[in-house]
């Protein structure tokens, strides 16, 4: 009795007629002395058999087109979705700015700017009472309140374009030379 058996090569080999005509003598008298090949080789030759039965199908002769364009679509899709996560953000900012435009007079805080950079008043008395100064004159001042909110909201629609859709920005434009 032999210590050991054949592998599964040797098996599909014998069953596709691979082997010569003393290796197909060996395999035989090993197969008749061994329980366990006889069982294996049994099973590949159902495997087998069923695989011959196996009806197959043709593909039409259009198939590749189709699935071409399907892709080309799909390409689009994600190109179009990934476009608008990156152009929500900057129509907020754009907004944004707009609405500063609109609502705030500029003019004000131009001029509050400029006499707070004069830089004849950093040789004067005391730090303080240019501080004083400035706040009095924003102390009433509506329109600055406003602009530091409204910029305040073009800081985070920045922030949250750069930091929550950098890897939409780089897919984005990964996906351009599928879609030429």
């Amino acid at each position: 009795m032999a210590t050991t058996h054949l592998t599964d090569d040797q098996i599909q080999n014998y069953l596709d007629g691979n082997l010569s005509q003393e290796q197909v003598s060996i395999l035989k008298g090993h197969i008749q002395t061994c329980q366990m090949c006889q069982s294996e080789l049994e099973q590949y030759q159902s495997l087998y058999s069923e695989l011959e039965e196996d009806v197959s199908f043709d593909l039409s002769p259009d198939f590749s087109n189709i699935v071409m364009k399907s892709i080309q679509i799909e390409a689009k899709k994600v190109f179009f979705a990934r476009l608008w996560n990156v152009l929500l953000p900057i129509i907020g900012i754009a907004v944004g700015i707009g609405a500063m435009i609109y609502y705030v007079d500029f003019k004000s805080f131009v001029k509050i700017f400029t006499d707070s950079m004069n830089p004849s008043r950093y040789f004067d008395s005391a730090v303080l009472s240019n501080l004083n100064e400035i706040l009095a004159k924003l102390n009433v001042n509506l329109n600055l309140i406003v602009f530091a909110g409204l910029s305040l909201l073009v800081v985070i629609l920045i922030d949250h374009l750069i930091s929550r859709h950098k890897e939409k920005l780089i897919s984005y434009w990964r996906i351009l030379p599928i879609l030429s």
